[in-house]
């Protein structure tokens, strides 16, 4: 059965919804399969009722950060139970389209030179509109590290919407374009739980580059690199982990050190799959997943 078209029980609706996620007897798996169907039956309405702006604003943004928070939470899953694939075009349709609501607004205010809705009163929009917008300017950007097009957006947002958050987040994407990989990662430890998963959901493709940036710029037959300073350079949780790579990529190592030769790199081995990263894990300790779906910050 669908959910009434009413935009404010729609709201609701979503929100009891999310409760299940806290369900720890249901895997999340199938959880995930469950909600996705009822999101796509929100995002129609969204379409066919002509729903208002402002609170198409209050449906997406939840929406994207289920999508968000399961791109990162059911990582590890095998594609039969989670196809990561269709999760980021759902996440990049429903993202761009809320962006693109922000533009609306941008543009309603410099015309009329006030930010009003009459949906809500001015109080309830402001927190909806300018609390929340921050983040997901941050997450469109770092959920497309490297990405010109999002950068540039990034850049020309009035400097109002540019707060420390967007602004660190082009520099990390910055950091990805320009090869600055162990600066990308030390900023990646300081970001919100969240933006923190999706932006670790690159770090498979940024600890290769890097190996095999170092297999070139550290290659000696008679030298090592300590193990335990690349380890927390970019972020792996244990030193297994990183030795795990080591060996996929063909590079000698052993439980303290590093021998980089730059004709041992296997530039033909797939790239590891991504993990559930330690420094992500330890932020969503004791948060249940409802709190981050309806935090406006989190």
């Amino acid at each position: 059965m669908r959910m009434s078209s009413v935009p404010q029980t729609l709201y609701k609706g979503l929100l009891i919804i999310y409760y299940l996620t806290d369900n720890q007897i249901i895997s999340w798996n199938n959880t995930y399969d469950f909600i996705v169907d009822r999101l796509l039956a929100v995002r129609q309405d969204i379409v066919i009722q002509d729903i208002s702006r402002s609170y198409t604003i209050s449906l997406l943004q939840p929406i994207v950060k289920f999508y968000a928070y399961s791109a990162y939470r059911l990582c590890e899953s095998p594609i039969s139970d989670f196809d990561p694939v269709l999760n980021k075009k759902n996440l990049q349709e429903c993202l761009k389209k809320l962006l693109l609501i922000y533009d609306d607004f941008d543009y309603l205010q410099s015309k009329i030179g006030v930010l009003k809705d009459f949906c809500y009163n001015q109080e309830e929009f402001e927190i909806l509109f300018s609390d929340c917008r921050q983040f997901f300017e941050a997450l469109y950007i770092l959920f497309n590290l490297g990405d010109t097009h999002c950068i540039y957006r990034g850049l020309k947002l009035e400097k109002k919407w540019r707060t420390n958050l967007v602004q660190n987040s082009i520099k990390m994407s910055l950091c990805y374009k320009n090869g600055n990989w162990i600066r990308l990662c030390r900023m990646m430890v300081k970001l919100p739980p969240l933006l923190a998963g999706i932006a670790s959901l690159h770090l498979p493709e940024i600890r290769r580059k890097t190996l095999e940036k170092m297999s070139i710029a550290f290659s000696s037959k008679n030298l090592s690199y300590p193990i335990e300073t690349l380890q927390k350079e970019l972020l792996y949780g244990t030193k297994n982990e990183l030795i795990f790579d080591c060996d996929r990529y063909g590079i000698k190592c052993s439980q303290s050190e590093i021998n980089f030769i730059k004709t041992d790199f296997d530039k033909f081995s797939k790239l590891v799959s991504t993990r559930k990263e330690k420094f992500v894990i330890d932020k969503f300790i004791d948060v249940k997943p409802s709190f981050v779906l309806k935090s406006n910050t989190f």
